[in-house]
């Protein structure tokens, strides 16, 4: 979805050790990450016979501070984005209710990372960094993180070894508008990385990876995905908390499904057919089955918003759904059922005249999404859902219901639809009151729907 352009430009640009802290022995004094990059080499080649990647050159390797550190995440920003492009990621996301008016989303996403990064690789530099942080004052928590230490180094160590391999870069490089399929393959970098450094720690226990056992993968994710404090990422808006760890969490869920079944030469192969979508990474048995590619859909012009201009647009996925649809109080039990059978989407947010797109009001913005399912059924489980969600969103009142059609009249006379024919659903946020009647047949019309042959 939107933000998952943001996150994933700096997941690539910096392939990122998940949350925690690493140290090493010599914590109290300060100089646990020099020690442990010195150590590099040493865990480079007990992970990479693990892998079964072979080290081709040294790998490069330093200590930042944590000052540092936020300075590099802030250069990857502005390498990636402009500053209308910032602008404009943050207008849908507040468009579509997913942060409050007027957070400075890029910064909150800053703050996160620079708190819970525990090492990255970058590679452009072709190095990876250790974050040299303060020792914990609780002497348990210290001897645990020292001891958690060298697998955080191996994930890390890891990153550098699929840049040998498969070069990360051009393996991340997809269009801006491709955003879900970007996430999915971010998720099999992370994945790889973490379901690595799990058999590392393992391996020295000598314990069999419990990667045939659904509920232990279950375990280790639960945390991930709710950290349960008062953090940076536990006070974060849902969109940043899933999206964040949704290349950590459910790509450790889908590699270790690969793992399950086969030797590390499947996960290499993967590298080579990536995960087309979130879908395939919440659902590995459809990325194993190879039958269920994505619909694409190439957005057309809309004459009821004629003098309106497009400023974003991106493709969602299941993920991204599951994210609308629980942002705006659908359960997620429930919100996870209605985004599964995703076929294909398409959004795009509009602004009406010039000017910097900045000086623009998300609530003068207009959201048109185009969303395609594997059923009529699956599609009727997404409008239900939906309806609810936008009802949550909307201050107004319904001026219409039909079978498979509602329009809301928001307080600020503009119109909201959401509108379900066969497997497709439309929906529109903020239209001029004009567009009531046309916009979601223009839709239909100009916005074109592939679907794979089965």
């Amino acid at each position: 979805m939107t933000m998952a352009r943001s996150l994933t430009a700096v997941l690539v640009a910096l392939a990122l050790t998940p949350a925690g802290r690493a140290r090493a022995d010599e914590a109290a004094s300060g100089d646990w990450a020099a020690a442990l990059v010195a150590r590099t080499d040493e865990i480079a080649a007990e992970i990479s016979k693990l892998r079964g990647l072979k080290v081709k050159k040294k790998i490069k390797r330093d200590v930042m501070t944590v000052q540092a550190l936020r300075a590099r995440l802030v250069e990857a920003f502005a390498h990636e984005y402009t500053a209308d492009e910032i602008a404009a990621e943050q207008l849908a996301l507040e468009r579509w209710g997913l942060v409050p008016f007027g957070m400075k989303i890029h910064d909150v996403l800053l703050d996160v990372l620079t708190e819970q990064i525990a090492g990255f690789y970058d590679p452009e530099a072709d190095q990876l960094f250790i974050p040299s942080r303060p020792p914990p004052d609780d002497p348990a928590e210290a001897e645990a993180d020292a001891a958690f230490a060298d697998v955080l180094m191996a994930h890390e160590i890891v990153h550098a070894l699929q840049d040998q391999h498969f070069d990360l870069e051009k393996f991340s490089d997809l269009p801006d508008a491709e955003g879900d399929a970007a996430l999915a393959r971010q998720a099999l970098v992370e994945g790889d990385g973490v379901v690595a450094m799990y058999e590392l720690m393992l391996a020295r226990q000598q314990v069999e990876p419990p990667w045939n056992h659904p509920e232990a993968v279950a375990m280790i994710t639960g945390g991930m995905l709710d950290p349960g404090d008062d953090s940076q990422l536990g006070r974060a808006p849902l969109v940043v908390r899933e999206l964040l760890m949704f290349p950590y969490a459910r790509g450790l869920q889908f590699v270790a499904a690969l793992r399950a079944r086969s030797p590390w030469s499947r996960v290499d192969r993967a590298f080579k057919s990536p995960p087309r979508s979130t879908e395939e990474v919440l659902h590995p048995e459809r990325y194993l089955a190879g039958d269920d590619p994505p619909h694409k859909i190439t957005a057309g012009k809309l004459p009821s918003l004629a003098g309106w201009r497009e400023v974003e647009e991106t493709v969602w996925g299941e993920a991204g759904w599951s994210v609308v649809l629980r942002q705006h109080g659908v359960d997620a039990e429930r919100a996870a059922t209605a985004a599964a059978g995703w076929g294909g989407d398409r959004m795009r947010v509009y602004v009406h005249g010039d000017g910097a797109i900045a000086d623009h009001a998300a609530a003068h913005a207009v959201a048109v999404a185009l969303t395609t399912w594997d059923s009529d059924l699956d599609a009727m489980e997404l409008e239900e859902s939906l309806v609810l969600a936008v009802d949550r969103l909307i201050a107004g009142t319904i001026v219409e219901e039909s079978k498979g059609r509602t329009v809301w009249l928001g307080v600020d006379a503009r119109v909201s639809i959401v509108e379900r024919k066969a497997d497709a659903v439309v929906v529109v946020l903020g239209a001029p009151l004009t567009a009531q009647a046309t916009i979601t047949d223009e839709v239909r019309k100009t916005w074109k729907v592939k679907r794979p042959k089965r």
